[in-house]
């Protein structure tokens, strides 16, 4: 459940909590900023379980970075390689595990929907990919970004996100995502590439 509006009001917290658990309405968890989850977790009869604690950040200016090479449209060629990624960022952010079948769902799902890119580096190997999702007219975020092991450490990220920062601000407004709370190093690519912290947002599940 998502929770919107409480404004950290205990006394709406606890309105919200007894109409949820007075009518039996049944919720696999709830997500919002700390102050408001902490309220609902402290008035609810329900143990909650962290899940996932995220940053959300911003940017609307663009800043240029050192390129290491370019971005890339995927092709047929790169559904297989993209979808053990997909696997391997399933288990390495979200603690979850798909299948590659599943995974390759996902990804013909990415490139018929919506804007997703290979990022090649100076050798033409493709090390990092990312997508980009159409929030509203004037914003888009950025979701999925993984680079594949033996590419890491060496700066492909931070050039795949200024690329792709580069073209989406010449589209929208402002370009957003989510960062793993636990993740320092991406939080640095990003703020690297002028995103600024917006707010943080924290999805607890109930454990009981």
């Amino acid at each position: 459940m998502l929770l919107f509006g409480l404004n950290n009001n205990i006394e709406a917290t606890r309105l919200l909590v007894e109409y949820v658990e007075n009518n039996n309405i049944t919720i696999s968890g709830i997500l919002g900023n700390k102050e408001d989850t902490d309220l609902y977790i402290k008035a609810s009869s329900k143990t909650f379980k962290l899940d996932m604690a995220m940053d959300i950040m911003g940017i609307r200016e663009f800043r240029l970075l050192p390129r290491k090479s370019r971005l890339v449209i995927p092709t047929t060629e790169d559904i297989d390689s993209i979808a053990q990624g997909i696997c391997n960022f399933t288990n390495e952010t979200l603690n979850d595990s798909i299948t590659l079948d599943e995974a390759k769902e996902k990804v013909n799902l990415y490139l018929s929907n919506g804007y997703f890119y290979l990022y090649e580096n100076e050798e033409r190997k493709k090390t990092s990919f990312a997508r980009l999702n159409k929030r509203n007219e004037n914003g888009l975020t950025i979701s999925a970004v993984y680079t594949f092991p033996e590419y890491r450490g060496k700066g492909y990220a931070k050039s795949m996100i200024n690329l792709i920062c580069e073209w989406a601000l010449q589209q929208v407004k402002h370009v957003s995502l989510f960062v793993d709370k636990k993740n320092p190093i991406f939080n640095k690519v990003y703020l690297d590439n002028g995103f600024k912290y917006i707010t943080d947002i924290y999805n607890y599940i109930i454990s009981d």
